[in-house]
């Protein structure tokens, strides 16, 4: 009695098609996978305007708002020191900047003899506030100013203003915004604009007054930093710099073991399409 093939070609090329399927279909799910993440990665975004504003409704003192934190740095010849960042203290905290009328300017600042600076405050109110007669600020646009950390504003240890951003998403991102001179008595280029990342990276200066923020394809992992730095090297009066920013998140990295799996997908195709034309050949 003849024995029965175990596998014929037809059983085989059953079983071929079928797995073929099985493996087209995982490509296609981590396909779109990818893409889904690359899609949900455009709802990242952080402004820091309204993170800040929302922060100071809720009576906090602490220099941390959502994923910003308001600090300074050192400055030496008249440029930001790289890696340098110290956050404000909760007791450099102020409900009103300046003046004891300015209720709606909130933020830190250093209570020193001449300015309260450095300091980073926002506009809390709905419409136009004057910190003096000569700095008004829009609704929710901060306010960065340099200064000495001693006894009086304009006295070494010189100090930036930095407002750094820590992201939680790794992926691309695209950073825009602006920056203004508020004082009336602002001097062209007084106030130097810095843009770091990782507080080490440049990735953005102007020595302009009014400069617009525009950056794209910048690559974070979690926990990378950007910093908005303005730093004062021809002294620290008149240099109060307004600031609007806001990062979103336009593409996601994929993760290793998607692309483990991508990879392994890809292998088994290939194994398969050789044995088929090993199969026609023989």
């Amino acid at each position: 009695m003849p024995l029965t093939p175990l596998r014929s070609d037809k059983t085989f090329d059953f079983y071929g098609r079928f797995i073929l399927r099985v493996l087209f279909g995982l490509v296609a799910c981590l396909v779109m996978s990818i893409v889904g993440s690359n899609s949900a990665s455009a709802a990242w975004v952080y402004n820091a305007n309204s993170a800040f504003v929302t922060h100071e409704s809720g009576g906090s003192q602490v220099a941390a708002f959502s994923n910003f934190k308001a600090g300074h740095g050192t400055i030496l010849n008249g440029a930001p020191v790289l890696g340098s960042f110290v956050q404000f203290a909760d007791t450099d905290h102020t409900d009103a900047w300046l003046s004891p009328v300015n209720t709606a300017l909130q933020g830190w600042s250093k209570n020193n003899a001449s300015g309260s600076i450095p300091a980073i405050v926002v506009n809390t109110s709905n419409g136009p506030v004057s910190a003096t007669a000569d700095i008004a600020l829009d609704p929710s646009q901060i306010l960065m100013h340099a200064g000495g950390i001693a006894g009086t504003g304009n006295v070494g240890p010189l100090a930036d203003a930095v407002l750094r951003f820590t992201t939680t998403n790794a992926g691309v991102y695209k950073i825009t915004g602006a920056w203004e001179a508020l004082d009336a008595n602002y001097t062209s280029g007084h106030a130097l604009k810095y843009i770091l990342k990782n507080g080490v990276d440049t990735i953005y200066t102007s020595t302009l007054d009014n400069p617009s923020i525009n950056l794209s394809g910048i690559v974070l992992a979690t926990n990378d930093t950007i910093d908005f730095v303005v730093s004062m090297p021809g002294g620290n009066f008149y240099g109060s710099t307004g600031l609007t920013a806001t990062l979103e998140g336009v593409a996601a990295v994929p993760e290793p073991t998607t692309l483990v799996l991508f990879g392994l997908a890809g292998i088994g195709l290939t194994g398969i399409a050789k044995r088929r034309r090993a199969r026609k050949v023989a």
